[in-house]
């Protein structure tokens, strides 16, 4: 919303937290809660301006969420300048040549990748170096250490507020 939006720009300008977005839904939001950051996902797929802004960077093939991720640092939206750092799963090639020009011109933006083969024990092991460097990369931005309990708490929350979202969704 426009008042979280609000929000992260004056903890960005008071210097009471660091603010950082991400891009997809992979992005594990427990341990970005854990690292007691202010986070925001990018998803502007549906403004114009920006996804003509993006599109002159992007080719016309990429989709509109990853123009519109784009086209939100090229239009110099508020949100975009008070971050201190963007994070994505990678997922799909657009995303991450966008999420590329972000880090090469705009702000430090990290891209992790997710496994692609499933119930594969290698993969997995594969997943949880991902993970665990992407705390570490959290822990290293704040100075602050993320502890595995601040983690199992969030996670129990996050799952909980699923279920009560699945609930009020389901007929």
């Amino acid at each position: 919303s426009l008042e979280y939006q609000k929000e992260l720009i004056v903890k960005k300008e008071t210097g009471k937290k660091k603010t950082v977005a991400y891009t997809c839904a992979y992005v594990p939001i427990e341990i970005l809660a854990s690292a007691n950051v202010a986070h925001y996902r990018i998803m502007h797929a549906g403004n114009q301006d920006e996804i003509m802004a993006g599109e002159s960077i992007t080719q016309s093939v990429f989709c509109d969420l990853t123009k519109s991720v784009l086209g939100s640092f090229i239009t110099e939206k508020p949100i975009a300048a008070a971050l201190d750092h963007v994070y994505t799963f990678f997922t799909c090639d657009c995303m991450r040549k966008t999420i590329e020009a972000v880090n090469s011109n705009y702000v430090p933006a990290t891209i992790y990748n997710m496994p692609r083969l499933l119930k594969d024990e290698s993969q997995e092991e594969y997943y949880i170096t991902e993970i665990e460097a992407f705390k570490k990369d959290l822990e290293e931005l704040t100075g602050e250490k993320i502890e595995d309990a601040t983690i199992s708490k969030n996670i129990a929350l996050y799952n909980e507020a699923r279920r009560l979202l699945r609930e009020i969704s389901t007929p």
